[in-house]
Protein backbone atom coordinates (compact mmCIF):
# COMPACT_ATOMS: atom_id res chain seq x y z
CA UNK A 1 0.00 0.00 0.00
CA UNK A 2 2.78 2.25 0.46
CA UNK A 3 4.61 1.75 -2.59
CA UNK A 4 1.43 2.35 -4.09
CA UNK A 5 1.24 5.62 -2.22
CA UNK A 6 4.66 6.93 -3.40
CA UNK A 7 4.31 5.86 -6.66
CA UNK A 8 1.05 7.80 -7.21
CA UNK A 9 2.89 11.02 -5.02
CA UNK A 10 5.80 10.52 -7.78
CA UNK A 11 3.42 10.58 -10.68
CA UNK A 12 2.24 13.85 -9.31
CA UNK A 13 5.16 15.51 -8.96
CA UNK A 14 6.33 14.56 -12.72
CA UNK A 15 2.91 16.14 -13.78
CA UNK A 16 3.12 19.54 -11.32
CA UNK A 17 6.67 19.64 -13.18
CA UNK A 18 5.70 18.89 -16.62
CA UNK A 19 3.08 21.77 -16.34
CA UNK A 20 4.93 24.32 -14.87
CA UNK A 21 7.20 23.67 -18.51
CA UNK A 22 4.68 24.04 -20.23
CA UNK A 23 3.23 27.05 -18.10
CA UNK A 24 6.50 28.73 -18.42
CA UNK A 25 6.30 29.50 -22.13
CA UNK A 26 3.81 32.04 -22.64
CA UNK A 27 3.17 34.64 -25.34
CA UNK A 28 0.94 37.46 -25.99
CA UNK A 29 -0.12 39.86 -28.81
CA UNK A 30 -0.26 43.62 -28.21
CA UNK A 31 -1.07 46.33 -30.80
CA UNK A 32 -0.23 49.27 -30.57
CA UNK A 33 -0.09 52.65 -33.25
CA UNK A 34 0.52 56.81 -33.37
CA UNK A 35 -2.90 57.07 -34.11
CA UNK A 36 -6.22 55.55 -34.02
CA UNK A 37 -8.55 57.99 -35.83
CA UNK A 38 -7.73 58.67 -39.65
CA UNK A 39 -8.55 61.23 -42.08
CA UNK A 40 -9.85 59.97 -45.19
CA UNK A 41 -7.29 58.67 -47.85
CA UNK A 42 -4.51 59.24 -44.98
CA UNK A 43 -2.79 55.66 -43.09
CA UNK A 44 -1.79 54.75 -40.22
CA UNK A 45 0.55 51.73 -39.24
CA UNK A 46 -0.05 49.50 -36.79
CA UNK A 47 2.68 46.90 -34.91
CA UNK A 48 1.88 43.80 -33.72
CA UNK A 49 3.97 42.99 -30.95
CA UNK A 50 4.71 39.91 -28.92
CA UNK A 51 5.07 40.03 -25.28
CA UNK A 52 6.57 36.71 -24.34
CA UNK A 53 8.61 34.89 -21.35
CA UNK A 54 11.75 34.31 -23.72
CA UNK A 55 12.90 35.77 -26.81
CA UNK A 56 11.50 35.64 -29.89
CA UNK A 57 12.55 34.08 -33.11
CA UNK A 58 9.10 33.90 -35.20
CA UNK A 59 5.49 34.55 -35.70
CA UNK A 60 2.28 33.72 -37.66
CA UNK A 61 -1.06 35.51 -37.72
CA UNK A 62 -4.37 36.10 -39.33
CA UNK A 63 -5.37 39.53 -40.51
CA UNK A 64 -9.05 40.75 -41.13
CA UNK A 65 -11.19 43.74 -41.13
CA UNK A 66 -14.90 43.79 -40.03
CA UNK A 67 -16.28 46.36 -42.62
CA UNK A 68 -14.73 48.39 -45.87
CA UNK A 69 -14.29 51.90 -44.21
CA UNK A 70 -10.56 50.88 -43.96
CA UNK A 71 -8.54 49.30 -45.95
CA UNK A 72 -5.20 46.87 -45.46
CA UNK A 73 -2.62 48.60 -47.72
CA UNK A 74 0.33 46.49 -47.01
CA UNK A 75 1.94 44.21 -44.44
CA UNK A 76 5.75 44.38 -43.38
CA UNK A 77 8.31 42.95 -41.25
CA UNK A 78 9.60 44.83 -38.17
CA UNK A 79 12.81 44.43 -36.67
CA UNK A 80 14.47 42.78 -38.75
CA UNK A 81 11.51 40.05 -39.90
CA UNK A 82 10.16 39.31 -43.02
CA UNK A 83 6.74 38.92 -43.87
CA UNK A 84 5.56 36.65 -46.24
CA UNK A 85 1.40 36.34 -47.19
CA UNK A 86 -1.03 34.86 -48.51
CA UNK A 87 -4.25 36.27 -48.19
CA UNK A 88 -5.54 37.17 -44.63
CA UNK A 89 -2.00 34.52 -43.35
CA UNK A 90 1.07 36.20 -42.63
CA UNK A 91 4.34 34.66 -41.48
CA UNK A 92 6.72 36.60 -40.30
CA UNK A 93 10.45 34.88 -40.08
CA UNK A 94 14.17 35.79 -40.06
CA UNK A 95 16.40 34.46 -42.59
CA UNK A 96 19.70 34.19 -40.63
CA UNK A 97 19.45 31.25 -38.21
CA UNK A 98 19.90 32.06 -34.58
CA UNK A 99 18.51 35.42 -34.89
CA UNK A 100 15.66 36.66 -32.23
CA UNK A 101 14.14 39.89 -30.58
CA UNK A 102 13.15 40.69 -26.95
CA UNK A 103 9.66 40.51 -25.51
CA UNK A 104 7.69 43.53 -26.55
CA UNK A 105 9.14 44.17 -29.88
CA UNK A 106 7.16 44.05 -33.09
CA UNK A 107 7.55 41.39 -35.56
CA UNK A 108 4.96 42.72 -38.20
CA UNK A 109 3.86 46.42 -38.73
CA UNK A 110 0.34 46.68 -40.89
CA UNK A 111 -0.40 49.61 -42.43
CA UNK A 112 -4.15 50.44 -42.81
CA UNK A 113 -6.10 53.26 -44.99
CA UNK A 114 -9.09 55.45 -44.23
CA UNK A 115 -11.40 54.63 -47.86
CA UNK A 116 -12.20 58.15 -49.59
CA UNK A 117 -16.00 57.43 -49.35
CA UNK A 118 -15.77 56.03 -45.64
CA UNK A 119 -18.70 58.31 -43.23
CA UNK A 120 -16.72 60.59 -41.39
CA UNK A 121 -16.56 58.95 -37.90
CA UNK A 122 -17.02 55.68 -38.82
CA UNK A 123 -15.60 52.85 -37.14
CA UNK A 124 -13.70 49.92 -38.37
CA UNK A 125 -12.15 46.80 -35.91
CA UNK A 126 -8.87 45.32 -37.60
CA UNK A 127 -8.34 41.63 -35.48
CA UNK A 128 -4.83 40.21 -35.67
CA UNK A 129 -5.68 36.44 -34.81
CA UNK A 130 -4.67 32.68 -34.65
CA UNK A 131 -1.27 33.89 -33.50
CA UNK A 132 1.34 31.51 -33.27
CA UNK A 133 4.89 32.06 -31.73
CA UNK A 134 8.07 30.28 -31.79
CA UNK A 135 10.48 31.29 -28.88
CA UNK A 136 13.56 30.53 -28.63
CA UNK A 137 14.57 27.13 -27.04
CA UNK A 138 11.08 25.78 -27.52
CA UNK A 139 10.20 23.57 -30.94
CA UNK A 140 6.50 24.02 -30.72
CA UNK A 141 4.57 26.89 -31.73
CA UNK A 142 2.62 28.53 -28.80
CA UNK A 143 -0.27 30.24 -28.88
CA UNK A 144 -0.44 34.31 -28.73
CA UNK A 145 -3.96 34.86 -28.90
CA UNK A 146 -6.13 37.48 -30.80
CA UNK A 147 -5.86 41.00 -30.54
CA UNK A 148 -8.32 43.58 -31.78
CA UNK A 149 -8.07 47.76 -32.55
CA UNK A 150 -10.82 49.81 -33.23
CA UNK A 151 -9.62 52.50 -36.28
CA UNK A 152 -12.06 55.86 -36.58
CA UNK A 153 -12.16 57.58 -39.77
CA UNK A 154 -11.17 61.43 -38.68
CA UNK A 155 -13.08 64.33 -40.34
CA UNK A 156 -11.02 66.06 -42.86
CA UNK A 157 -10.09 69.81 -41.49
CA UNK A 158 -10.44 72.36 -43.97
CA UNK A 159 -7.75 73.32 -46.43
CA UNK A 160 -5.31 76.32 -45.03
CA UNK A 161 -6.19 79.62 -46.25
CA UNK A 162 -4.45 81.06 -48.70
CA UNK A 163 -1.95 83.33 -48.18
CA UNK A 164 -0.70 86.55 -49.74
CA UNK A 165 2.89 86.22 -51.75
CA UNK A 166 3.00 89.82 -53.20
CA UNK A 167 6.57 90.94 -51.83
CA UNK A 168 7.13 94.08 -53.97
CA UNK A 169 6.86 97.56 -52.39
CA UNK A 170 4.94 100.22 -53.77
CA UNK A 171 6.73 103.21 -53.12
CA UNK A 172 10.65 104.31 -51.72
CA UNK A 173 11.06 107.34 -50.87
CA UNK A 174 14.02 109.58 -49.38
CA UNK A 175 13.64 113.84 -48.45
CA UNK A 176 17.01 113.86 -48.88
CA UNK A 177 17.39 112.13 -52.22
CA UNK A 178 15.76 111.39 -55.51
CA UNK A 179 15.03 107.26 -56.17
CA UNK A 180 14.02 107.08 -59.82
CA UNK A 181 11.89 103.86 -58.15
CA UNK A 182 10.63 101.18 -59.94
CA UNK A 183 9.37 97.87 -58.20
CA UNK A 184 11.10 95.74 -60.07
CA UNK A 185 14.58 97.11 -59.49
CA UNK A 186 15.83 96.02 -56.25
CA UNK A 187 19.12 97.46 -56.42
CA UNK A 188 20.36 101.45 -56.68
CA UNK A 189 23.38 103.57 -56.65
CA UNK A 190 22.87 106.83 -55.09
CA UNK A 191 25.31 109.70 -53.87
CA UNK A 192 24.73 112.35 -51.16
CA UNK A 193 26.96 115.18 -49.92
CA UNK A 194 28.93 114.81 -46.49
CA UNK A 195 26.44 116.26 -43.96
CA UNK A 196 24.30 113.64 -44.87
CA UNK A 197 23.86 110.56 -42.63
CA UNK A 198 20.57 108.99 -43.25
CA UNK A 199 18.11 108.60 -46.73
CA UNK A 200 15.28 109.24 -43.64
CA UNK A 201 13.94 106.30 -46.14
CA UNK A 202 9.78 105.75 -46.07
CA UNK A 203 8.68 102.75 -47.59
CA UNK A 204 5.10 101.29 -48.53
CA UNK A 205 4.36 97.69 -49.32
CA UNK A 206 1.45 96.92 -52.31
CA UNK A 207 -0.13 94.93 -49.76
CA UNK A 208 -1.06 95.67 -46.49
CA UNK A 209 -0.49 92.09 -45.83
CA UNK A 210 3.10 92.59 -46.14
CA UNK A 211 5.92 93.65 -44.01
CA UNK A 212 8.61 96.26 -44.56
CA UNK A 213 12.18 96.37 -42.76
CA UNK A 214 14.49 99.33 -43.51
CA UNK A 215 17.95 97.97 -42.32
CA UNK A 216 21.16 100.47 -42.52
CA UNK A 217 20.14 103.65 -42.64
CA UNK A 218 21.96 105.45 -40.49
CA UNK A 219 24.93 106.79 -39.40
CA UNK A 220 26.58 106.73 -42.56
CA UNK A 221 29.95 106.63 -43.39
CA UNK A 222 32.33 108.57 -45.69
CA UNK A 223 32.28 106.06 -48.81
CA UNK A 224 29.76 103.39 -50.19
CA UNK A 225 27.13 102.51 -47.42
CA UNK A 226 24.96 100.01 -48.05
CA UNK A 227 21.14 100.17 -46.70
CA UNK A 228 18.56 97.32 -47.64
CA UNK A 229 14.85 97.43 -47.57
CA UNK A 230 12.87 93.81 -46.55
CA UNK A 231 10.13 93.19 -47.92
CA UNK A 232 7.97 90.14 -46.31
CA UNK A 233 4.89 88.73 -47.95
CA UNK A 234 2.28 87.07 -45.90
CA UNK A 235 3.46 83.78 -47.02
CA UNK A 236 6.69 84.34 -45.86
CA UNK A 237 7.83 85.00 -49.16
CA UNK A 238 10.69 87.91 -49.13
CA UNK A 239 12.33 90.63 -51.59
CA UNK A 240 15.18 92.66 -50.91
CA UNK A 241 15.89 95.94 -52.17
CA UNK A 242 19.11 97.20 -51.76
CA UNK A 243 20.64 101.28 -51.95
CA UNK A 244 24.48 101.81 -52.65
CA UNK A 245 24.63 105.44 -50.68
CA UNK A 246 28.24 106.85 -51.55
CA UNK A 247 28.46 109.59 -48.98
CA UNK A 248 30.31 112.44 -50.20
CA UNK A 249 34.11 113.03 -48.36
CA UNK A 250 33.54 116.63 -46.12
CA UNK A 251 35.02 120.10 -47.43
CA UNK A 252 35.34 121.46 -44.13
CA UNK A 253 39.01 122.84 -43.72
CA UNK A 254 37.85 125.20 -40.99
CA UNK A 255 38.81 125.35 -37.19
CA UNK A 256 36.18 125.70 -34.87
CA UNK A 257 38.78 126.69 -32.19
CA UNK A 258 42.11 128.14 -31.75
CA UNK A 259 44.27 129.60 -28.22
CA UNK A 260 48.03 130.68 -27.88
CA UNK A 261 49.04 129.82 -24.19
CA UNK A 262 49.37 133.21 -22.48
CA UNK A 263 47.91 135.42 -25.81
CA UNK A 264 44.38 136.16 -25.86
CA UNK A 265 42.94 136.59 -29.78
CA UNK A 266 39.88 137.04 -30.56
CA UNK A 267 39.16 133.98 -32.23
CA UNK A 268 36.62 133.50 -35.64
CA UNK A 269 36.76 130.44 -37.95
CA UNK A 270 36.10 132.59 -40.82
CA UNK A 271 39.10 135.28 -39.88
CA UNK A 272 41.90 133.78 -41.09
CA UNK A 273 45.00 136.49 -40.19
CA UNK A 274 45.65 137.45 -36.69
CA UNK A 275 48.23 139.35 -34.71
CA UNK A 276 50.09 138.91 -31.83
CA UNK A 277 53.08 140.62 -29.73
CA UNK A 278 55.20 139.09 -28.14
CA UNK A 279 57.57 141.35 -25.09
CA UNK A 280 59.67 138.45 -24.35
CA UNK A 281 62.39 138.27 -26.66
CA UNK A 282 63.36 134.71 -25.76
CA UNK A 283 60.35 133.27 -27.07
CA UNK A 284 61.20 130.70 -29.91
CA UNK A 285 57.92 129.08 -30.07
CA UNK A 286 53.86 129.74 -29.09
CA UNK A 287 52.06 127.21 -27.45
CA UNK A 288 49.37 126.62 -30.27
CA UNK A 289 46.18 124.28 -29.55
CA UNK A 290 43.40 124.05 -31.73
CA UNK A 291 40.57 122.01 -32.69
CA UNK A 292 39.32 121.07 -36.12
CA UNK A 293 35.55 122.06 -37.25
CA UNK A 294 35.35 118.28 -38.86
CA UNK A 295 37.30 115.64 -37.13
CA UNK A 296 38.03 114.40 -40.97
CA UNK A 297 40.26 116.96 -41.00
CA UNK A 298 43.87 117.04 -40.33
CA UNK A 299 46.24 120.15 -39.55
CA UNK A 300 50.22 121.20 -40.10
CA UNK A 301 51.87 123.80 -38.23
CA UNK A 302 54.45 125.93 -40.10
CA UNK A 303 57.01 128.37 -39.01
CA UNK A 304 56.72 128.16 -35.08
CA UNK A 305 60.22 127.21 -34.71
CA UNK A 306 63.33 129.20 -33.79
CA UNK A 307 61.11 132.36 -33.74
CA UNK A 308 63.56 135.45 -34.04
CA UNK A 309 62.96 138.96 -32.56
CA UNK A 310 60.82 141.19 -35.05
CA UNK A 311 58.03 140.08 -37.36
CA UNK A 312 57.64 136.27 -37.73
CA UNK A 313 55.17 134.75 -40.11
CA UNK A 314 53.00 130.83 -38.96
CA UNK A 315 50.81 129.40 -40.96
CA UNK A 316 48.57 127.05 -39.31
CA UNK A 317 47.53 124.79 -42.71
CA UNK A 318 43.92 122.73 -42.54
CA UNK A 319 43.41 120.43 -45.17
CA UNK A 320 39.45 118.62 -45.44
CA UNK A 321 39.27 115.12 -45.78
CA UNK A 322 38.39 115.64 -49.72
CA UNK A 323 41.91 117.97 -49.86
CA UNK A 324 40.81 121.39 -49.90
CA UNK A 325 42.86 123.60 -47.96
CA UNK A 326 42.44 126.91 -45.52
CA UNK A 327 45.74 128.77 -43.97
CA UNK A 328 45.25 130.71 -40.49
CA UNK A 329 48.20 133.35 -40.46
CA UNK A 330 49.44 134.37 -37.14
CA UNK A 331 51.91 137.56 -37.41
CA UNK A 332 53.80 137.34 -34.69
CA UNK A 333 55.90 140.48 -33.36
CA UNK A 334 58.93 139.86 -30.88
CA UNK A 335 60.15 142.93 -29.24
CA UNK A 336 63.35 143.02 -28.90
CA UNK A 337 66.93 145.46 -29.09
CA UNK A 338 65.50 145.94 -33.19
CA UNK A 339 62.34 148.36 -33.04
CA UNK A 340 59.39 146.07 -33.92
CA UNK A 341 56.85 147.99 -36.30
CA UNK A 342 53.21 146.43 -35.90
CA UNK A 343 52.28 145.87 -39.68
CA UNK A 344 49.63 148.72 -39.69
CA UNK A 345 52.57 150.97 -38.94
CA UNK A 346 54.52 150.14 -41.30
CA UNK A 347 52.07 150.62 -43.85
CA UNK A 348 51.12 154.11 -42.63
CA UNK A 349 55.36 154.62 -42.91
CA UNK A 350 55.42 153.59 -46.71
CA UNK A 351 52.15 156.26 -47.27
CA UNK A 352 53.84 158.80 -45.78
CA UNK A 353 57.73 158.00 -47.46
CA UNK A 354 55.60 157.62 -50.27
CA UNK A 355 53.83 160.97 -49.89
CA UNK A 356 56.80 162.73 -49.65
CA UNK A 357 58.43 160.74 -52.40
CA UNK A 358 55.51 162.11 -54.72
CA UNK A 359 55.94 165.76 -53.56
CA UNK A 360 59.75 166.14 -54.04
CA UNK A 361 59.69 164.62 -57.65
CA UNK A 362 56.49 167.06 -57.98
CA UNK A 363 58.87 170.10 -56.91
CA UNK A 364 61.74 168.73 -59.03
CA UNK A 365 59.65 168.65 -62.32
CA UNK A 366 58.12 172.44 -61.20
CA UNK A 367 61.79 173.67 -60.55
CA UNK A 368 62.98 172.46 -64.05
CA UNK A 369 59.71 174.13 -65.81
CA UNK A 370 60.27 177.07 -63.99
CA UNK A 371 63.94 177.44 -65.20
CA UNK A 372 63.05 176.94 -68.58
CA UNK A 373 60.62 179.22 -68.96
CA UNK A 374 63.06 182.03 -67.06
CA UNK A 375 66.11 180.73 -69.77
CA UNK A 376 63.46 181.20 -72.99
CA UNK A 377 62.34 185.01 -71.69
CA UNK A 378 65.58 185.88 -71.46
CA UNK A 379 66.95 184.96 -75.06
CA UNK A 380 63.96 186.96 -75.80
Amino acid sequence: MKKVLSLCLIMVVFMMLGFLEVSANTASTRLTTARTSVQRGSTTDILVRIDSSSRIRGGQFNLGLNNSHFSIVSVNGASGFTVSSSGNFHLAYRIEAGYSVASGSPIASVRVRANNNAPIGATTRLTVSNVGVTLVGVDDTISGGSRSINLTVAETPPPPPTLDSNNFLKSLTSPVVDIDFDRNTTEYNLEVPNDVTSLDLKAEAEENTSSVEIIGDEDFTTGENHVKVEVTAENGAKRTYHLYVTRAKSDNNLLSSLTISGYEIDFDKNTFSYQIDVPDETTTRLDIAYVVDDETASVEIIGNEDLQVGRNIIRIIVTAENGDEQTYTLVVNISGDIAVVHEEGINLVIVILSTILGLVIVGQIYLIYKWKKEDELKKL
